[in-house]
């Protein structure tokens, strides 16, 4: 048991060791990546969803995935961020503006934007980043000034858009609309 333990804690250490490296990648400097913590939650909201993975941990994933379809949806990929929460009228507009925000800098940085919903109420947008060929980057928007807004954002060196379904992070309800663009 004890040689069982230090055998675990050899193993701990290497790993930390990998995912130290790894994680001194800057993502922040990446075409593809998106600030979403501009996007301040509410602490009043009593749903929230937040997850961050960076490339360390992206990695640590990629070469422990069982098969060679797992290994392709994250192969490539350095960060994934995803906020959702509810929000409510007394700070729709505030959450409205920061969105603005993002939709202008995408558009100037010259995102595609490939579906775009806007109505009353809501705004969605789905949008890729993609240079010399490459998808880097890919947004979703979703707004709801009554209910809720989730924000996703995927970057990294070359995206696999159709393999990133496998991922199965709240990408499903998109994944049918990737599967028609061929990249």
């Amino acid at each position: 048991m004890k040689r069982l333990f230090q055998i675990s804690i050899i193993i701990l250490a290497i790993l930390a060791g990998n995912l130290s490296a790894q994680s001194t990648r800057d993502v922040t400097k990446l075409p593809g990546y998106i600030n979403l913590d501009k996007i301040k939650i509410p602490k009043s909201a009593e749903e929230v969803t937040d997850i961050s993975i960076g490339p360390g941990l992206l990695s640590l994933i990629s070469r422990v995935a069982s098969d060679s379809s797992e290994k392709k949806s994250f192969s490539g990929i350095l960060s994934i961020r995803v906020k959702s929460f509810e929000i409510d009228s007394t700070i729709s507009g505030k959450v409205l503006k920061s969105i603005k925000e993002i939709i202008r800098k995408i558009e100037k940085e010259n995102w595609e934007t490939i579906v775009k919903v806007k109505d009353k109420n809501e705004i969605t947008n789905i949008s890729i980043k993609v240079v010399k060929g490459k998808t880097v980057g890919l947004l979703i928007i979703s707004y709801d000034t009554d209910g809720e807004v989730t924000l996703a954002n995927v970057c990294g060196e070359k995206i696999d858009l159709s393999a990133i379904k496998n991922i199965g992070m709240g990408f499903d309800d998109y994944s049918d609309k990737l599967d028609d663009f061929n990249f």
